[in-house]
């Protein structure tokens, strides 16, 4: 059904997600500092999830659906621009080859 169609891409979609997330850490952070980085990501992650329905149902309450998207819209795009401002090249040394399979 269309509903069990949504579900797998959502699961897939977290996965990638999920992975891609822990290899930005593992890549960006040093060694010494990679476990506080997994800390942060699971504690955003739980607050997301606790927090999010939360705010979405009272969005949607006062205003309407297209409210409660637009703030996502919104607060989506600011990580986005946050994690595109990190300067990596202080926390990660630069590599002009960067191969993953000798990592």
């Amino acid at each position: 059904s269309e509903v069990d169609a949504c579900l797998e891409q959502f699961v897939q979609f977290n996965l990638l997600h999920v992975v891609a997330s822990q290899a930005y850490i593992s890549r960006l952070a040093e060694a010494s500092r990679r476990e506080k980085g997994f800390g942060w990501l699971s504690f955003g992650a739980a607050v997301g999830q606790g927090v999010g329905p939360l705010l979405g149902g009272i969005l949607v309450d006062r205003f309407d659906y297209p409210a409660a998207f637009w703030v996502v819209l919104v607060l989506s795009s600011a990580g986005l621009i946050l994690v595109g401002l990190k300067d990596t090249r202080q926390s990660s040394p630069t590599r002009s080859s960067y191969n993953p399979v000798q990592d």
